[in-house]
């Protein structure tokens, strides 16, 4: 049975929303047809805590595995100053001056006609756009589509002062973005909401990215 990395990442993302810490540095997933695993591979640039494990771990868990087809987890320490080693998809990337992969974009406009609904489409677009630029003061990036007026709104919600580059990271997110949906306005706004404030519940919004706020909580 054939496994769509598509369905894979989808999953996953929503896995990662507020599982992210500072020292996680990328998570990727590789699909091994011939003995019928998915592998998740999450690398963090601090010792690997039980606190840790369990965020990785518990992620994993929204993936929704294939009858026949094992998980594997590969939770480890990799130091900054080593490059990241990619097999198979990139999940997440958080921002790195020094390193700076190519990404090959995945062709998903046909989803949108088939059986993806055009906001999930819409997910999978900025969890690739955000691809390495993440930095920590980030704390959630919101999404507010109206697939019939053909508008979507990005949300951009920082904690602490906005600086040029935040802003900048911001903008090419929304640039870079490999828009599935041709002919649609796109706009964005930029937010400062420190923490421990919360962001607003309208009932309306589908949440691309948000971190891990219990680390702030218990001081690491």
């Amino acid at each position: 049975m054939a496994v769509d990395i598509i369905d894979v990442l989808l999953d996953l993302q929503c896995g990662l929303l507020r599982a992210i810490v500072p020292s996680l540095r990328a998570v990727t997933v590789k699909i091994n047809e011939n003995n019928e695993t998915i592998n998740f591979c999450f690398f963090y640039d601090e010792e690997i805590t039980d606190e840790l494990f369990d965020l990785a771990s518990i992620s994993t868990l929204e993936v929704g595995m294939p009858e026949g087809y094992l998980q594997n987890e590969q939770i480890e320490y990799l130091d900054a100053s080593n490059p990241i080693p990619i097999h198979g998809e990139l999940a997440y990337l958080r921002y790195e001056p020094n390193f700076h992969p190519v990404i090959k974009k995945l062709d998903r406009g046909h989803l949108v006609h088939d059986r993806i609904s055009g906001e999930a489409v819409l997910l999978l677009d900025m969890q690739e756009a955000l691809l390495g630029k993440v930095p920590p003061s980030l704390r959630e990036v919101d999404v507010y589509p109206d697939m019939d007026k053909k508008i979507l709104q990005l949300a951009f919600y920082f904690d602490g002062n906005i600086t040029q580059f935040d802003s900048d990271l911001a903008t090419s997110v929304v640039k870079g973005g490999n828009w599935s949906f041709p002919g649609f306005e796109i706009s964005h706004e930029i937010i400062r909401l420190d923490y421990p404030n919360t962001v607003p519940w309208d009932g309306k919004r589908r949440v691309a990215y948000a971190r891990c706020e219990e680390f702030l909580e218990s001081g690491k």
